[in-house]
């Protein structure tokens, strides 16, 4: 859980637009053929049931232009698979409520599990209403898309009235607001007419609604289709596969409600999903099919700083197989620990220099001068999947360049319990791009994200690693550094607050002749916790800072202040 800093900043234009939800948990991944996601049918459907289901998979299919398909398979298949059933995990307790998990759930294969439950319940709230929408909700969900009504900017678009909520165990659930740590909506304007969208009259008190519309078409269409922003945020999702440019234009502020009746109906989700019960006496919506006025939901990228004018394109760099001299000669912009392992030698950390990054392990050796004692060392390593170092940041953490950064990255952070992994600049260090951590092979495309402003303006920050012998980092120690107040704050408990204030030290004389910090390292080592700083002295020249990664809030021993990087790295990285 170490991060450093880094600096992109290519920000997102949307066209008179705010921003579609997807699942950015770490427990909940993209599946990894989306063409042919295996699933199968339990067999207490009936064979109305079983093909009201098969065409809610085929149009959901279809408006995804088949980049996203289903295979069905047997119960007994040996992959891991999607089970759709209307029962609990016993089999025979019939379940009230439709859910869905938001993806690929690899804590359950990981546990040994095959297959993980999609919930179509029947019964006057289940999704068996008649209207395919009901049934295409919890595909889409499965395949990794959130509520919409659910996005942390909802307040801007719908008034959710909790005392017009029905009095049962979920309608909380229902229409409570994701966090950053499970949800990302900052892609794709906030979109009435996605699939995902509960209707104001869903876990309602009968004769009352849930929730009202603020703007236009000031109702929730109920589309038997996926938006354009549904269709075009899979596409993200799903990028070797898919072209978002292929999906379908909608109008959704020109959709006209032409309700005559309303009969309110409780039907929702849980585990990031709620039902999409239908009521009765509603009456087919016209749908229109002119342009959506932000067709794409992204246009292209500005590069800017925080006085808000422009800056240069930031141009990368070729990064070379095997030359880590570009680490030996220039200060890091960032660091993070990218592969937990059970001790020092077996973590996998991640240095990055403008768009290069190269991924190296801590150790130790002989002292040269004296074998009976040990130095630390720093020897390149090759992360899992990787078939070259250095690499482009890319191939670590892919499209984060798409994602509106374009300045190197300077801020860096991990979420507590492995992640996500986020990476941002300090010209707007509210906004970065959310990735997977630890990285999955093939790699997860990045999403963007925001977050709190950081504590201090302008500060470097790392997310530090209890000491432990095992690969779990359960606990978020969250560390940061101020250039101009030469502040080192450390929080036990997690990111810095008003209410949560840090330990801090002034660091002076430890850090001479560094004048300015630029990357935090912590090192997780259960024996000696060490935390490295990495900066520039006077002349620019690249130099290290190595100190007690435990002594914060009281003194920072830095051992006779900072060295030269290449003392540190010596011949390990050819410098």
């Amino acid at each position: 859980m170490i991060a450093g800093l880094l600096s992109l900043s290519l920000l997102l234009l949307a066209v008179s637009c705010t921003y579609a939800t997807i699942n950015i948990q770490a427990q909940f991944l993209r599946w990894p053929y989306p063409t042919a996601i295996p699933y199968y049918l339990d067999a207490a459907y009936t064979a109305d049931e079983r093909t009201q289901i098969k065409a809610a998979i085929a149009k959901v299919v279809a408006d995804m232009k088949s980049c996203i398909g289903f295979a069905e398979v047997f119960p007994t298949d040996p992959s891991y698979k999607v089970k759709i059933t209307p029962f609990a995990d016993d089999g025979t307790t019939a379940e009230p409520y439709c859910y869905s998990y938001p993806g690929f759930y690899k804590d359950l294969q990981v546990s040994g599990k095959t297959e993980q439950r999609v919930v179509l319940a029947r019964g006057p709230t289940g999704c068996f209403t008649g209207k395919l929408r009901d049934l295409m909700k919890f595909v889409v969900v499965t395949i990794g898309k959130r509520n919409e009504h659910q996005r942390g900017d909802r307040g801007d678009y719908i008034d959710v009235k909790q005392d017009a909520l029905a009095a049962n165990a979920y309608s909380g659930t229902a229409y409570r607001i994701y966090s950053a740590q499970e949800a990302y909506w900052a892609a794709f304007p906030y979109d009435y007419c996605s699939i995902t969208h509960s209707r104001s009259t869903d876990m309602a008190k009968p004769g009352q609604q849930a929730f009202t519309v603020k703007k236009a078409p000031f109702f929730v269409p109920a589309l038997d289709r996926l938006s354009n922003s549904d269709c075009q945020l899979i596409s993200l999702m799903y990028p070797t596969s898919c072209d978002r440019k292929k999906c379908d234009p909608l109008d959704c502020a020109a959709q006209v409600n032409t309700t005559t009746t309303v009969t309110p109906a409780t039907a929702t989700p849980t585990l990031g999903s709620t039902t999409a019960a239908s009521t009765t006496g509603v009456t087919a919506n016209t749908q229109g099919n002119t342009p959506t006025a932000c067709p794409s939901g992204i246009t292209a990228a500005t590069a800017t700083t925080t006085a808000g004018t422009t800056a240069p394109p930031f141009v990368k760099s070729t990064c070379t197989d095997g030359d880590f001299s570009t680490f030996c000669k220039k200060a890091p912009t960032a660091s993070l620990l990218y592969e937990a392992g059970a001790t020092r030698e077996q973590d996998v950390y991640v240095l990055i220099n403008g768009n290069c990054a190269m991924t190296y392990t801590m150790g130790k050796k002989a002292a040269p001068d004296d074998p009976g004692q040990t130095v630390a060392t720093v020897d390149p390593a090759l992360a899992t999947g990787q078939t070259a170092n250095p690499v482009d940041l890319s191939v670590l953490f892919p499209r984060y360049d798409s994602l509106g950064q374009t300045l190197p990255i300077n801020f860096a952070f991990v979420a507590s319990n492995n992640g996500p992994t986020f990476l941002s600049n300090s010209a707007d260090p509210t906004k970065a791009a959310a990735c997977s951590y630890p990285p999955n092979q093939p790699a997860t495309p990045c999403y963007q994200a925001t977050w709190s402003t950081p504590p201090l303006a302008g500060t470097l920050s790392t997310s530090f690693p209890p000491d432990s012998t095992t690969t779990v980092l359960t606990k978020d120690q969250f560390i940061v550094y101020h250039n101009s107040s030469k502040q080192l704050c450390i929080s036990y408990t997690g990111q810095p607050t008003q209410a949560n204030q840090p330990l801090c030290s002034t660091l002076t004389k430890e850090l001479d002749p560094m004048v300015k910090v630029t990357a935090i390292q912590s090192v997780n080592d259960p024996d000696s916790p060490l935390l490295l700083l990495f900066g520039e002295d006077a002349s620019g020249s690249h130099v290290i800072v190595a100190g007690d990664g435990l002594s914060l809030g009281s003194s920072f021993d830095s051992y006779g202040g900072a060295y030269p990087a290449k003392t540190y790295t010596a011949d390990r990285m050819h410098c």
